[in-house]
């Protein structure tokens, strides 16, 4: 479609430019000229089940999202919902440090991410990081066995 808006591209550059100024990706461009549709109807799907469905129902349907609809700006809807996703994760925490005062922090973002890629990868065989994510840090050993685990799981089938 915006080879049709420009009369006779001369570089990527050209078609990533919108208003003089280059924009870092054709997507972006595109969303820019009206081209592509945001993620509005996301961002409301992911608001409604906050108020009706459990972390981990919330959880399911982002990852759904992720590797099935294409969002434009995964990293704004992760950013968005994170907390809802995680909720469960406080009590948690709080049962094992009694004493503290509980607030999501990078180590519960961090466990979310790790399962959210493993429903990911349940799904569409995709990391995170291609699905436009932050991966998760792991331990090496867990990776390893999580990736054993995964490899027996097929193996059986």
């Amino acid at each position: 479609m915006r080879l049709h808006t420009i009369k006779g591209p001369n570089s990527y550059a050209m078609l990533k430019t919108v208003d003089g100024r280059v924009c870092d990706t054709f997507r972006e461009a595109y969303q820019k000229l009206g081209l592509l549709e945001n993620d509005e109807h996301w961002t409301k799907t992911m608001s409604e089940a906050m108020l009706t469905s459990s972390p981990d129902q919330i959880r399911n349907l982002f990852a759904i999202i992720l590797t099935t609809c294409n969002p434009s700006n995964p990293r704004f809807l992760w950013d968005k919902f994170r907390e809802s996703m995680s909720e469960d994760f406080l009590p948690r925490v709080g049962r094992n440090n009694v004493t503290c005062d509980i607030q999501f922090s990078s180590e519960i973002f961090n466990n979310l991410l790790i399962i959210l890629e493993s429903k990911c990868m349940s799904i569409c065989s995709k990391t995170l990081s291609q699905l436009g994510l932050q991966s998760p840090e792991r331990n090496l050993d867990i990776t390893t066995n999580a990736d054993l685990l995964r490899e027996k799981k097929l193996q059986y089938r």
